[in-house]
């Protein structure tokens, strides 16, 4: 059976249903003789049709770096077909990559373990990070090098390493998001989280329900940030004093506070006067008088009694 004979009987095979065209393209590579398979412009069209040849070349052809540039580029799963030698070589490696960031997939295990070879690649693209080889994502070494490249690698980090503070730590000194990669455990550290907060502001944000639920840790993180009140628990947002504390640092957090202080005419006449007071000094009152009214009870806006205190102390009239 001549080459042509056997691309036309490939063709062929495609207007058939998909098991039987396979079985039909099976049957015919299996016929192929040796020494077609050494023909490089005759495999690249048997690939056209079907990529089982690949089981077939010889060495020689695994070898061959422009045979194996030129089918990765259609094929990139082809490159498992590559020898090891083409697979660990860093320069045809890299170049394959720059191409189609997929073909890190088929990199050589030598390759994959090299902190450098992996280091360059994510600065070039960083959507490498998910095929990074275990050994390397619990090597802290290698991860803190990473981060400054890309934090979002933590997402594929072993749950270990994540519940090591030090690194964590080191981490979060790196880039702020690291806290939100850590595990469960730290989330749950209250000493921890104290710490982590004088570093992240924001940390409250993705700590765990426990710490938020937490009046002291509640308390220091509305100290620094005006939005922590908003991820305090359903509790807490109910506790007078913590609340109070939160919408004297931020007006609008009055929105997340519970129904029933919602409902409560003598804290919402303490936060009118507090405010009152604090613009004196600050003169930072104005967005209260729209706000206010707003995010109040339905029940106390129709309390007119109540409203025209409100109104009056406010200074509305």
């Amino acid at each position: 059976m001549t080459k042509e004979e056997i691309l036309k009987r490939l063709s062929q095979c495609e207007n058939k249903s998909t098991n039987q065209s396979q079985i039909c393209k099976s049957k015919i590579i299996n016929s192929i003789p040796k020494e077609y398979l050494t023909d490089k412009v005759f495999i690249v069209k048997v690939i056209e049709y079907t990529t089982m040849v690949l089981n077939y070349i010889d060495d020689e052809l695994k070898n061959d770096r422009d045979f194996i540039s030129t089918i990765s580029n259609d094929f990139s799963y082809s490159l498992n077909y590559a020898s090891d030698k083409l697979r660990n070589d860093k320069d045809f490696m890299k170049e394959l990559i720059l191409q189609d960031n997929w073909n890190f997939k088929y990199i050589g295990k030598k390759l994959k373990n090299d902190k450098d070879f992996v280091l360059d690649i994510l600065r070039i693209n960083s959507i490498i990070a998910s095929d990074i080889s275990k050994r390397l994502l619990k090597d802290k070494e290698f991860l803190i090098e990473a981060i400054t490249i890309d934090i979002h690698i933590l997402y594929f980090v072993p749950k270990k390493i994540l519940s090591d503070k030090k690194f964590i730590y080191k981490a979060i000194c790196i880039n702020d998001w690291a806290y939100s990669y850590a595990s469960k455990k730290l989330k749950n550290d209250k000493k921890f989280f104290f710490k982590v907060l004088k570093k992240v502001s924001w940390a409250i944000r993705y700590t765990s329900k426990k710490l938020r639920d937490d009046k002291e840790v509640v308390s220091e993180a509305i100290k620094n940030d005006i939005y922590a009140f908003s991820y305090a628990s359903k509790r807490l947002q109910g506790d007078k004093k913590v609340a109070f504390e939160a919408i004297r640092r931020y007006e609008y957090n009055f929105k997340h506070v519970t129904k029933e202080l919602k409902n409560n005419k003598d804290f919402i006449l303490n936060i009118i006067e507090d405010k009152l007071q604090y613009v004196k000094v600050y003169d930072s009152f104005r967005p209260l008088r729209s706000w206010l009214l707003v995010f109040i009870s339905d029940g106390l806006k129709q309390d007119n009694s109540f409203m025209n205190k409100a109104i009056e102390s406010l200074n509305l009239k």
